[in-house]
């Protein structure tokens, strides 16, 4: 991952970016202190994500908390929106690229499009984490 964009409702937009010792939070800048396993959680947001139901995205439930942008290394860009009812999350994707990521991307909005998923609701900190998390404060 090369770099995350967080767009919470409510809250400040957040630009992670790719360092040497991996992400970094880099908008704000010169946050007080960094809570590495936070940032960490957001860099594996994708890992060991799991569907455990699926509905119409039109009748995605819940509150819209809002939308990041995960661009990857070599890949396509994926967009995640995140919306939350009392203890479920649901998420939709969409895919983009470029190049040759633009055919990758087309296959997996194929797979996504039209759907919401609902995931484990400790994903809310891998895709939509607020300052206070990344930062500890």
């Amino acid at each position: 991952m090369s770099r995350v964009t967080i767009n919470r409702a409510g809250a400040r937009p957040l630009t992670l970016s790719r360092g040497g010792a991996g992400l970094l939070l880099t908008d704000p800048p010169d946050p007080p202190q960094i809570d590495r396993a936070a940032l960490d959680d957001v860099a594996r947001a994708f890992e060991f994500l799991t569907f455990m139901d699926a509905v119409p995205e039109g009748r995605t439930p819940g509150q819209a908390l809002g939308q990041a942008r995960f661009e990857l290394t070599d890949g396509p860009a994926v967009n995640v929106w995140v919306s939350r009812s009392d203890e479920f999350l649901f998420i939709r994707l969409a895919a983009e690229g470029q190049g040759e990521a633009a055919a990758e991307a087309q296959l997996l909005n194929a797979r996504w499009g039209g759907w919401a998923y609902q995931v484990g609701v400790w994903k809310e900190k891998a895709f939509l984490p607020r300052l206070e998390e990344l930062t500890g404060a």
